[in-house]
């Protein structure tokens, strides 16, 4: 029989400030509560950086939208059973369109970013010679930004503010609700970040220097959710180390990230270099693009074997064994 609480204390956790950081110190807090609690902190941080992202002054405001966003997308689906069903489908949909719709705004701020470092590839003598790719790749975030900002004005957009604002204000039912509602977030976050932990084993145990790029990818993405949930409630677990286990987790998925980024930047690369007018892709060009192109190849090699150890290196860390020793056996 699901515990009730004093609506004072229901209302005292859903309407405080979003917070810079958060943790619970009481673990019976209805989930429900919980997690509206924690998609208020996040629409907040949507909202601080959409101005910023319509002005143009940082493009660290999209990434840090972007982050918001993800966030709230690993709550919405990897705790689930907690909103009532219509209000799952629709939010779980929506958000994952406006992750997808801002994904190519973020990876061409990072790579006219880094374009210095991608073409210090090509060698000094030879660097110069893609300064038409960077031209072009301005370009494209140009009228990427112009459409990201336009998606934020947008009908699709407001609706989804509209509808998930009105949702987080309205009160949490009392006596009914779906099946992890009404427990208590303790003992949900527990179960959740153990399971998300046991799909991440499962798939490194599949990863090997000959693993597709998926494999490793996919790593990635279960270790990024899990360490969105270990940042959300790790206030609420026993003290297992679980900031050294974070600490080694971070470190894993920068890995994981490097390999993917390595992966991805070779495809987007080369697609940018087609879309070049013929004049541009003089022999100087061709043979600086081919050189980048063969430095990147070598890294991901390489890559593959670190992503590798820095598992293994998790796994037999006495922070991680103290980590399933107090979460995964209970």
């Amino acid at each position: 029989m699901p515990a009730h609480y004093p609506p004072s204390a229901e209302t005292a956790l859903s309407s405080a400030p979003p917070a810079a950081a958060l943790t619970f110190d009481d673990g019976q807090i209805r989930t429900d509560v919980a997690l509206k609690r924690l998609f208020r902190w996040q629409l907040s941080e949507m909202k601080t950086h959409t101005e910023g992202i319509q002005q143009d002054t940082d493009n660290e405001n999209l990434h840090q939208f972007r982050i918001a966003v993800r966030k709230t997308r690993t709550l919405l689906t990897e705790i689930k059973s907690v909103l009532p069903p219509r209000y799952e489908a629709l939010f779980r949909r929506e958000f994952a369109w406006l992750g997808q719709d801002t994904g190519r705004g973020r990876d061409l701020d990072v790579y006219l970013d880094s374009f210095d470092t991608i073409a210090a590839l090509a060698g000094s003598k030879r660097r110069g010679a893609l300064e038409p790719l960077r031209a072009h790749i301005a370009e494209q975030r140009a009228l990427e930004h112009a459409r990201v900002v336009d998606t934020l004005d947008g009908a699709r957009y407001t609706a989804l503010l509209e509808s998930w604002t009105s949702y987080l204000e309205q009160p949490v039912p009392q006596h009914v609700g779906p099946l992890n509602a009404m427990r208590p977030i303790g003992a949900v976050a527990r179960e959740h970040i153990a399971r998300t932990y046991r799909r991440a084993e499962h798939l490194a145990s599949n990863l090997s220097p000959r693993a597709e790029a998926e494999a490793f990818h996919d790593l990635r993405k279960v270790c990024k959710k899990e360490r969105y949930l270990f940042e959300f409630f790790q206030g609420l677990l026993p003290n297992a180390r679980l900031g050294k286990v974070l600490k080694i987790m971070k470190a894993l998925q920068e890995e994981l990230g490097l390999f993917q980024d390595l992966e991805v930047q070779q495809k987007h690369l080369r697609a940018f270099s087609a879309d070049l007018a013929p004049a541009s892709r003089n022999d100087d060009y061709e043979r600086a693009f081919a050189r980048v192109l063969r430095s990147l190849e070598k890294r991901e090699a390489k890559m593959r074997g670190r992503c590798i150890v820095a598992w293994r290196n998790f796994a037999a860390a006495g922070a991680h064994k103290s980590f399933k020793k107090h979460i995964l056996t209970r």
